[in-house]
């Protein structure tokens, strides 16, 4: 049993195997249309997060910059820090040519011996105490010498 085909039933079969193809055409035009939706709101969200990521970072880095030049004109100011001292000793030696007794008794003018006065008598120009130079400076002390 062969069933006969027409021309209406060919015409029927030619119009439903368009209609589903058309179908079929409408149904993958939505599904594309919505996965490209989708792709695109994930991407739009994704730049988002990146865009206030960025943001941060810039905020972050002014802020880190401005400390930076802060520090640094502050740093201008003179650092006051211990030094290296030396200690330097003078010595002088002072004599007076008036002497005192302990006991507090009156006080005197040393007398001038004969090889120090120039033969004149008190109202000679060497006359009054006389009054030496101190002694040499001690000599200084040896060079350092190395280990070697």
């Amino acid at each position: 049993m062969t069933k006969r085909i027409t021309s209406r039933t060919r015409d029927r079969n030619r119009r439903a195997v368009a209609a589903v193809t058309g179908a079929a055409t409408a149904v993958s035009l939505t599904a594309t249309g919505w996965v490209v939706g989708v792709a695109a709101a994930d991407f739009e969200a994704e730049q988002a997060e990146r865009e206030a990521a960025q943001a941060k970072a810039d905020r972050q880095r002014a802020r880190y910059e401005f400390q930076v030049a802060r520090a640094q004109q502050g740093s201008t100011r003179p650092v006051l820090r211990e030094r290296p001292t030396r200690t330097r000793v003078t010595t002088r030696y002072v004599t007076s040519g008036v002497t005192q007794s302990v006991g507090g008794g009156d006080l005197r003018a040393p007398t001038q011996s004969s090889s120090t006065s120039s033969g004149g008598g008190p109202g000679s120009a060497s006359s009054g105490p006389s009054i030496s130079a101190p002694p040499p400076a001690p000599p200084p002390p040896p060079p350092a010498t190395s280990g070697s």
